[in-house]
């Protein structure tokens, strides 16, 4: 009885062996059935919202919580996480932090007690640390060590939800990544606590501020998100069509402008010559003739007004309008006035 009892406890043990080492391979994330090429294309995805603000509650696109924002990631591969970092810590196989592998979910405490109260996403690892991405209340998306002086005592536990370098990784581009950046000594609700909102969903009160209800972002669509850029394209293309535009209406008056200038010159030295001639015809006592000469012009720019062209010309303002024979104190952009008298 002693043997088959030991014989049978043997096969059982190989069994569960067997059972869980198949079950461990069943998580491996075939990318195929993903958008994303590999776990380092998923990863430059989630570095895409560094920055994005934190919200107790908020699942993105542009709002997280710690557990959101690890909910929203996984939702990409289309795996379906709780919004709650103690509840996520239920999911996939219980791994050791010398282990983990970009895309595994690392768990801390909270600041009080040792129940678990905020989740990242491993970016990097190696033997002695990892780096993560996460949700902070501070710095909203961040990427943060293990080896912070706040995060390190805080460390719980790790869980890989798939296997997701089953295959070699292989970069998109050359490029750098990005810096990690750096999170100062957080306070004590830097950490999602138990008992806090940021882990469950928000009640209506607690999607607020100053009570004024902030309404829920809807997800951007590629096609609607296409649909923005183009007609971002095309505004842009507008602006530029209009300042160019405006520019050869400016040049075209300055060229008006200096047209009359020039006849006034030659008029002036034409007309002295055909005076004297007929006064030496006519033999008549001669006249000191003081020759005509172009007065000085001004063309209006945006945001002048007629005072300050006035005193730019030593002019007073009834001066100026009587000079250029106008009513009114209202100019227009491109129009020529005459500055002297």
């Amino acid at each position: 009885m002693t043997q088959r009892t030991t014989k049978r406890t043997i096969w059982l043990v190989f069994l569960l062996f067997i059972t869980n080492l198949c079950s461990f391979s069943a998580n491996k994330l075939d990318w195929s059935n993903t958008k994303y090429k590999n776990v380092d294309e998923w990863i430059d995805f989630g570095k895409k919202h560094l920055r994005r603000t934190y919200r107790n509650g908020g699942t993105g696109p542009y709002a997280f919580d710690c557990s959101g924002f690890t909910m929203y990631m996984y939702k990409e591969l289309g795996y379906a996480l709780p919004h709650s970092s103690s509840a996520q810590a239920d999911y996939g196989d219980k791994i050791k932090a010398s282990n983990v592998q970009p895309g595994d979910l690392v768990f801390f405490t909270g600041s009080k007690g040792s129940s678990i109260g905020h989740v990242g996403i491993v970016i990097e690892a190696n033997e002695d640390e990892f780096s993560f991405i996460h949700a902070s209340l501070k710095q909203g998306i961040c990427i943060d060590k293990s080896t912070h002086s706040y995060y390190k005592p805080r460390y719980k536990t790790a869980r890989r939800i798939y296997d997701m370098t089953a295959e070699k990784s292989r970069k998109r581009h050359e490029e750098e990544e990005v810096a990690p950046v750096p999170t100062p000594a957080p306070q004590e609700e830097e950490l999602e606590l138990p008992g806090q909102t940021t882990d469950v969903e928000p009640s209506p009160a607690d999607n607020s501020v100053n009570n004024k209800k902030i309404a829920p972002k809807k997800k951007e669509s590629r096609r609607e998100r296409k649909k923005r850029e183009k007609a971002e394209k095309q505004r842009l293309e507008k602006e530029k069509a209009a300042k160019k535009k405006q520019e050869e209406t400016r040049q075209n008056a300055k060229k008006e402008s200096q047209k009359p200038n020039q006849n006034t010159k030659k008029e002036t030295q034409k007309e002295p010559k055909k005076d004297v001639k007929k006064e030496t015809k006519k033999e008549t006592p001669k006249e000191d003739i003081t020759p005509v000469v172009a007065k000085k012009t001004h063309i209006v720019e945006k945001g002048e007004t007629m005072y300050r062209i006035s005193k730019m010309a030593g002019l007073t303002v009834d001066e100026l309008k009587e000079i250029n024979g106008l009513k009114t104190n209202d100019l227009s952009i491109g129009q020529v006035l005459i500055i002297e008298k």
